[in-house]
């Protein structure tokens, strides 16, 4: 039977033989709950013609089950350089053979509308690193038009922002800008002890889907100025 690396089991034994401690400041919580991790992907009804963008790919849970899933490429970030050694390792055949690539960066810093546009990405499947959540969503939905698809692990606090309508108590200019731009579904909730270390909140998958930009906002020079 096949041990996921997304199994407590497994991925407490990756961190341990690479010594390899999550660090707070980087938003590093990593998913110990494979059923949930398999339901984001089936949400997501990839083919064997795309190449899915994964932000925060870590030791590998998500791309482990996005390249099961059938998916042509998976484009990964990662910051963390230790742990992208263990990634490296761990998908060595994956990578060698281009089913995988992995970008090692600070996903704030990153060109999307170049990356979305080389690669071809229609859509986002990630886990996201919750330090990142809200700016990240914003930066990707302004620059790169051509990811049309979002399915994302965030923390709930920030999805009820993220949802919020005028006169609910978590509406915020947050909620403005990140509904200009695309509408938001929550899909389930994962709780916070199917995360090591364990976050103080519970977590949820949203799914997004871009929205066409107002007529009176055109260019990134506008859209940056908008916000």
């Amino acid at each position: 039977m096949q041990q996921y690396i997304s199994s407590p089991k497994r991925t407490t034994q990756i961190l341990t033989d690479y010594g390899i401690r999550l660090r707070k400041n980087l938003g590093q919580n990593y998913m110990i709950d494979t059923n949930s991790i398999k339901k984001m992907v089936s949400l997501a009804k990839i083919n064997k013609d795309e190449t899915v963008l994964e932000i925060g790919s870590g030791i590998g849970s998500l791309t482990e089950v996005l390249l099961e899933s059938g998916a042509g490429k998976v484009l990964c970030v990662e910051i963390d350089k230790k742990v992208s050694g263990a990634f490296r390792n761990l998908f060595k055949k994956e990578l060698d053979t281009g089913r995988a690539e992995l970008i090692i960066s600070d996903a704030m810093d990153l060109d999307y509308r170049k990356l979305s546009s080389e690669y071809g990405i229609k859509k986002m499947v990630s886990n996201i690193p919750y330090k990142i959540a809200a700016p990240l969503m914003l930066n990707i939905s302004t620059e790169a038009p051509g990811i049309g698809r979002f399915w994302m692990t965030i923390q709930k606090d920030i999805a009820d922002r993220m949802i919020a309508n005028k006169g609910d108590k978590n509406y915020s200019s947050y909620s403005v800008k990140a509904n200009l731009m695309a509408e938001y579904r929550i899909c389930f909730k994962i709780s916070r002890n199917c995360f090591i270390p364990r976050p103080f909140v519970d977590s949820v998958v949203v799914e997004a889907a871009r929205k066409m930009l107002p007529e009176v906002i055109e260019t990134d020079e506008e859209v940056k100025a908008f916000f």
